[in-house]
This record gives structure tokens, sequence and C-alpha cells, in this order.
């Protein structure tokens, strides 16, 4: 993990830390000033800024006032930031998506009988014969479960999504009379 080296002159100089979270809409050094944790009366902070000499995106953690409005042990402001010492260490950071897993509320499962009324009272439909997975015929493709498309996770060599994946969302099974539906959609002729 790179890192470097700065002195809290140095980042004073850039605004970092920022007086407050709401500087970083207004600056072009400053890219995000977030949350790490709350302490009893102070905040622990994380900003993330623009070196102007490299370029490079660096973060650096700090301790700030813990606004709590009119109450008064809001009024504490940690010396130097938490910083002790002549130099401060950021990490090189990149902004990047992360998919994060959060709890939430279940959903009620549909009715089972209103889910069987509800295929019984369904138009029929003509079956496509020739599927070996289907001795009766298989279902047609603009019939039942809805398609879907998502893209892979294979990459290329630049870290580039590669493969794009067609499929019946509720999972159901599909023909090569599938695959050539979708290839005659994909592959029609725009006006």
């Amino acid at each position: 993990m790179p890192t470097r080296t700065f002195t809290p002159a140095e980042l004073a100089a850039i605004g970092v830390p920022p007086d407050s979270p709401e500087d970083v809409e207004y600056s072009d050094i400053l890219l995000a000033d977030e949350p790490v944790t709350t302490l009893k009366y102070t905040q622990h902070r994380r900003c993330i800024f623009r070196a102007e000499d490299d370029g490079k995106t660096y973060a650096v953690e700090y301790e700030g006032r813990l606004d709590t409005g009119d109450y008064e042990v809001g009024g504490y402001a940690p010396d130097d930031h938490g910083w002790y010492g002549d130099t401060v260490e950021a990490t090189q950071v990149e902004q990047r998506e992360v998919t994060v897993t959060r709890w939430a509320p279940v959903e009620e499962a549909p009715n089972p009988l209103d889910v069987l009324h509800e295929v019984e009272a369904a138009p029929r439909y003509e079956l496509v014969p020739g599927c070996p997975h289907c001795p009766d015929g298989h279902t047609p493709p603009t019939h039942g479960q809805p398609w879907g498309a998502y893209v892979g996770p294979e990459r290329d060599g630049d870290g580039q999504p590669v493969r794009l994946y067609v499929e019946r969302v509720g999972g159901a099974h599909v023909a090569e009379s599938d695959a050539q539906w979708v290839r005659d959609r994909l592959n029609a002729p725009t006006d």
C-alpha cells in the first residue's frame, strides 16, 4: 500500500483537514471528508485529497470536533488534529465501487394459492417442439418468465468486463430456440 509523508504545515496549506466537511464542495483539492468513528468528545474522520505536486490521491485520518449543536461537549478540539510528531502519513487511495451487504426487512412471501390461481388463469400457449429437455415441447421465449441480462464477472487484462449473460430471471431452463430468438433480436436491422 503506497504511502507518502506530509508535514502538518503542508496539509494545512492545502486545507487538510477542512474546517468543516461542507468545505469539500468548494475545493478542487479536497475530494471527500468522511466520518470513521465517533469518540466521546471528538470524531475520527478521514480526508481524501489530491496532492498538487504529483496529482495522486491520498487519505489522512484525523480527529475533529464533534458537532453536537449547542451541547457543551462539542466544544473540545484535539491538539494538532490528533497528529503527534512532525509528519503525517497519508495512504494513496483510488475511487472504487464497493458492494456492501446490509440487513434488510424480509419480503412477505406471496400466498401459494394466489400464485396457483394466476397460473391457472394465464392464457395457454403453443409449445415449441424439438427441445431435448421438454418431451411435450418447450415454452416459447415470449411467454412465462421474463428475460434479464447482466454483466458477468469475467474481466480482460485491463479489468474491463468481457461477458454479458442473458437468461430467464426465474431460472427456467432454456433451449436452442431461445438462443436463436435472442440472436434475432440482437442482430435485427435498425431503422
